[in-house]
């Protein structure tokens, strides 16, 4: 049975609130889940039904840990699930969507290429990579953690990876497909000295638009679906990906830019918290690493069903560009994390 967009969200909130009566706003929203926001009774809400999985035990964990950091103190609001009539954090739509209900949280878009919201967002970066230290989950986690890179998606296994970069390579993106064959073998070889890398639970996916601002400050971090342990500067790694977006990569003077944000977003970030001497010297690699994830993962949406073909390609010709940036400019990161990040003593 086919449902309608207002069907399926009218027998969510259905879940929530006895006969109510909502209108859907148009605001920005993420790329892996549907989002809308709802008012409702003068309120506004943000309603996310998972495109990802139906996994409760995933939702149940994410859940968990959005409410250990709500009682964290941490300067900026994190999202709180609303609960359902039945008390729970979640529920299912007509057609068997898993969905969950939040507050919305006032703040625009940050705008990370500004240096000054950088540097706050890095401040935010490591005052989250703190609290979450403290953060205990009697629950198994839900996501693999970066560096499983052949278990990011379950339609896409080692072969399946290996043989689509071999056909991608027959149509004239042989160059960009080495690039990640190389960096697929570097990782393998390199892992038995990154797993000696500190480990706890991770955000995992701080970017442009899971960050709100008011002014030059972060008033939320969004979007804690992928949260996880993994290794602890991975969290830096994936923002500082973030500071250096594929189409700003090429031009001396975009490139330029994406390093004065990064250097103040390590500045930020040197003020709540402090890594290993090992971790900062990683973090050419967790960058790349960052960037290396997005191949499969949006090669098993494409495959999947829920994104277009060419959205793999895309970030296939990305990963590309930025290992040459760090192949020319690597040390030049690693020497800005060490100007600005205490160094914590190896365990």
């Amino acid at each position: 049975m086919n449902f309608t967009s207002e069907e399926r969200i009218g027998s969510i909130l259905a879940g929530y609130f006895e006969n109510p009566s909502w209108i859907v706003e148009e605001k920005e929203s993420g790329v892996n889940n549907t989002t809308r926001y709802i008012r409702m009774d003068g309120e506004l809400y943000v309603l996310r039904i998972y495109e990802n999985h139906a996994d409760e035990q995933k939702a149940a964990f994410e859940h968990a840990v959005l409410h250990a950091l709500g009682g964290a103190g941490l300067p900026f609001a994190v999202p709180q699930p609303c609960l359902s009539r039945e008390g729970g954090t979640y529920v299912y739509s007509a057609d068997g969507k898993l969905a969950v209900l939040f507050r919305y949280i006032e703040g625009e878009r940050a705008r990370l290429d500004v240096p000054e919201v950088a540097r706050s967002a890095g401040e935010a970066v490591g005052q989250l990579t703190a609290a979450l230290q403290q953060v205990r989950i009697p629950d198994a986690p839900a996501y693999e953690p970066y560096y499983d890179i052949y278990n990011v998606h379950p339609l896409v296994s080692r072969k399946v990876l290996w043989d689509w970069l071999d056909e991608m390579g027959g149509t004239g993106m042989g160059e960009a497909a080495e690039c990640v064959r190389t960096a697929l073998t570097a990782l393998e070889q390199s892992l038995p000295e990154l797993l000696r890398l500190p480990v706890q639970l991770v955000h995992s996916d701080i970017v442009y638009g899971n960050m709100l601002a008011s002014g030059d400050e972060i008033t939320a971090v969004l979007d804690f679906e992928f949260v996880t342990p993994d290794w602890r500067a991975m969290e830096l790694g994936v923002f500082l990906a973030e500071l250096f977006p594929p189409d700003s990569l090429g031009s001396p003077e975009a490139e330029e830019a994406c390093w004065q944000a990064a250097e103040r977003a390590l500045e930020g970030y040197g003020r709540a918290a402090a890594l290993t001497e090992a971790e900062l010297q990683a973090l050419p690699q967790l960058v790349l690493l960052r960037r290396l994830v997005l191949v499969p993962h949006f090669l098993g949406r494409s495959l999947a069903g829920v994104e277009a073909g060419d959205r793999a390609a895309y970030y296939l010709a990305g990963f590309a560009k930025i290992q040459r940036l760090i192949a020319e400019q690597g040390l030049r990161l690693t020497a800005l994390a060490e100007r600005y990040i205490r160094k914590e003593r190896e365990a």
